[in-house]
């Protein structure tokens, strides 16, 4: 039996052994209408006995393609064949880009979790299943090597996150799911934008992968276990991070005297504060460790993300910004300076 034919058992498996998907609860599970989202699809509508679990199907237009609304029609009568309920929602990716000033594809990836997440509460679901692969997890640690990353930033992508998210095909490989997709003749979407080299992730999947895949057909999941390694320390790392009830603020006390992991204790601070570790880099950890090792220092660093640190007496603090500007951009200044008159406060 090949490792394709073996998958639905692999996935069973997979979801039980890092508690997944809850026996008893619903499950969205997000569909773009790609290979790697039918083929999950497809996997737990058979496995929904054995897990215990109920599905509905959820999909999330970008907006970004002429075809994105006959992607999102495909899905939707996917789900019918399948008896399943659908609920889709429509983001504004570009809009979001220009208000925030993040890029096309960070302002996409936070717009369709929000999106999800807001399906889920629709569907009275208490988790949502991606289509992400070891291939995925391969490709983000290698981008965050080729970027520069301290050991914690090896972390990648997470199997179960603690804000109901479950990704059941870490377990296997994009090629093993595209080729489960053609025996099993899974009707599939086609996104050509996953080919555009104009796109890191698409020139290491394209090229770099398929080299590293040459030495050792087995990289895909070797690096999927460094990154599931880095979670484990990443998690014993971040044990002095406090969240303030209440307020949500997230806290760091300064050390009482040397702390070698201080710089992670900060990321892992900083990735409780926003969710992922994306956009920060060793310059800013070193800023903030560095106040917060100098005897009496204070001060602010702003962050990616809109997360302003604020380095007091007792410690860190992170505030998210949500409204305006980012925090330090020439923009939110300029609107601090008009809302002033001769130096003063606008009345």
């Amino acid at each position: 039996m090949t490792r394709q034919a073996r998958l639905p058992a692999r996935l069973v498996e997979f979801a039980r052994s890092r508690d997944l998907l809850s026996r008893g609860s619903r499950v969205l599970v997000a569909v773009s209408g790609g290979p790697d989202s039918m083929v999950l699809l497809r996997l737990l509508v058979q496995a929904r006995k054995a897990l215990g679990i109920d599905l509905a199907v959820g999909h999330v237009d970008h907006g970004l393609r002429a075809a994105s609304r006959r992607d999102a029609a495909f899905v939707e009568r996917q789900a019918a064949d399948m008896g399943l309920p659908f609920l889709s929602r429509r983001v504004n990716v570009r809009e979001r880009a220009r208000r925030t000033g993040a890029s096309i594809e960070t302002a996409a990836r936070e717009a369709r979790y929000e999106a999800l997440r807001d399906l889920a509460i629709e569907a009275v679901a208490s988790r949502i299943a991606t289509g992400h692969t070891a291939s995925d997890q391969a490709e983000t640690v290698l981008m965050r090597l080729l970027r520069g990353t301290g050991p914690l930033g090896l972390a990648g992508i997470e199997a179960n996150t603690s804000s109901g998210i479950a990704r059941p095909l870490l377990c296997t490989t994009a090629d093993e799911v595209r080729q489960y997709a053609v025996d099993q003749g899974i009707a599939t979407r086609d996104d050509a934008t996953n080919r555009d080299p104009r796109h890191f992730r698409n020139r290491v999947r394209s090229m770099l992968l398929p080299m590293l895949r040459v030495e050792n057909p087995r990289i895909d999941f070797l690096l999927a276990d460094l990154a599931e390694d880095a979670a484990a320390l990443s998690l014993a790392i971040g044990e002095a991070v406090r969240v303030e009830p209440g307020t949500g603020e997230v806290r760091l006390p300064r050390p009482t005297g040397p702390d070698p992991l201080l710089p992670y204790r900060v990321r892992a601070a900083y990735e409780q504060a926003t969710g992922a570790p994306l956009g920060l880099s060793r310059t800013h950890l070193v800023a903030v460790t560095r106040l917060l090792t100098t005897a009496g220092a204070t001060g602010e660093v702003h962050l990616p993300r809109r997360v302003v640190a604020i380095v007091g007496r007792d410690g860190l603090r992170l505030h998210p910004v949500k409204d305006g500007p980012p925090p330090g951009s020439r923009r939110r200044t300029r609107v601090a300076d008009e809302d002033r008159v001769d130096g003063k406060p606008r009345e």
